[in-house]
């Protein structure tokens, strides 16, 4: 898609900027996220690449399934100050994340996550949570801790509500959001688009020119470099 100031010449529309759509973003998806930076125990393996050729790669939450794989610790809880128990009498949590995980939680106040009205919260002693928004406090923990729920910004939350970005796919640094939105430290829109400062297409090459594809529109038209 072209963008700024225009001119034509020869037939053809020439733009000071192209923007393209970028597929390959980070974001959440159901049991994990797509991104980097993960720990490696909740690694599940290479997901997509962006126009620019960065690699995103699939995590699972530690306690969650994503895509049919289990996460290291699915099934099990994570307990405000490690106060639970496995219910085979063993005294080892399951370890993921710098995390510990257990069968059951000895404190009333946990972090099991809410399902109702539609949707859902997730639990966590932060103020602020990534591609996530505040909903409301859940409990205080016997060692302090308040707890608090959590929603998908692009989800339902537990009360019903929609959250603000719904539809929207997140956008890095590297990219422009359309229609932006932001929530959870996220920048969100309803697409992504990328710089492609390149003008030329393979058939403004001269004989004797290679052409080196640089990125594509939404057209599917590679532009890059005469050479």
């Amino acid at each position: 898609t072209g963008s700024g100031a225009s001119c034509t010449s020869g037939g053809k529309t020439f733009y000071e900027t192209c923007l393209v759509k970028e597929t390959c973003v980070e974001r959440n998806v159901a049991g994990g996220f797509v991104g980097t930076g993960g720990h490696s125990d909740m690694y599940i393996g290479p997901y997509c690449t962006t126009q620019t050729g960065k690699v995103l790669n699939l995590y699972a939450w530690c306690d969650s399934p994503v895509v049919g794989v289990l996460g290291k610790c699915a099934g099990k809880k994570f307990c405000p100050g490690n106060q639970g128990h496995q219910n085979n009498g063993s005294t080892e949590p399951c370890r993921c994340a710098n995390g510990l995980f257990f069968d059951a939680c000895d404190d009333t106040c946990n972090y099991d996550g809410l399902s109702a009205n539609g949707g859902y919260c997730s639990v966590q002693a932060t103020s602020s949570v990534n591609a996530h928004y505040y909903v409301k406090d859940k409990c205080t923990a016997s060692n302090g801790i308040v707890l608090k729920y959590f929603a998908s910004c692009t989800g339902r939350d537990c009360l019903g509500n929609r959250g603000p970005c719904v539809g929207k796919v997140a956008c890095d640094s590297s990219t422009i959001a359309v229609d932006p939105c932001t929530c959870g430290g996220v920048t969100w829109g309803s697409s992504c688009v990328v710089k492609c400062p390149y003008e030329q297409t393979a058939a403004d090459c001269k004989a004797g020119q290679t052409f080196t594809q640089r990125c594509k529109d939404n057209a599917g038209t590679w532009f890059g470099e005469c050479k």
